[in-house]
């Protein structure tokens, strides 16, 4: 399995590396952001080169931007998210939806249910003809409503079942939600998750 970050490679320590358009099947990354800007420019670049490679079907997970404002930056920033959805390569979905339960009071769903979620994306991507199946994750609206921990027993998971399975996993962080809500030394914890970083 590789599992890399799409942390800035000024702060790198000497790991492996690999370029932001290599990200393959069994790969498990993660991105520590800063501001909207960065980060649209480093995933939707990522993204634009996995599109345009047509090697994998893409899920885009979007955070507190939404799926309206997901798919506009997208549209801004020159990807035909139309066209990549009528092919089959590109779905966007809400990060609510997709982590939580639709109670009153909401809670993360069981950690089973996504993984088996995760699965059979895999499969479909297959049966579709590609080679695997690539998630992007924002993390944002789950920090905000304080999920984090949650979530981060699902990184666990997930990094054991992307090596087995024909699927890639990006986990976007935004750093400003993470002090805004004293878990900045959380960073450690989703570092030791990933073994290596992938450079610009």
């Amino acid at each position: 399995m590789n599992s890399y970050s799409l942390a800035d490679p000024s702060n790198q320590s000497p790991r492996s590396s690999k370029r932001a358009n290599e990200l393959e099947e069994n790969d498990h990354l993660f991105y520590m952001f800063t501001d909207a800007a960065e980060k649209q420019q480093r995933i939707f670049r990522l993204l634009d080169s996995l599109l345009s490679s047509s090697r994998t079907s893409i899920l885009y997970i979007a955070g507190k931007q939404g799926v309206m404002g997901i798919r506009l930056s997208m549209k801004d920033f020159g990807i035909d998210v139309a066209q990549y959805q009528k092919e089959g390569k590109l779905k966007i979905a809400d990060s609510e939806e997709w982590y939580l339960t639709k109670a009153r009071q909401p809670v993360f769903k069981p950690l089973e249910e996504i993984m088996a979620e995760v699965l059979r994306l895999a499969g479909s991507a297959k049966e579709a003809g590609f080679a695997y199946a690539t998630i992007i994750s924002e993390t944002d609206m789950l920090v905000r409503k304080g999920f984090l921990q949650q979530y981060l027993l699902l990184e666990k998971e997930i990094a054991e079942l992307v090596s087995k399975s024909t699927a890639a996993f990006l986990c976007a962080y935004d750093d400003r939600e993470l002090q805004a809500k004293g878990l900045q030394e959380s960073e450690s914890q989703i570092s030791a998750l990933h073994s290596s970083r992938l450079s610009d």
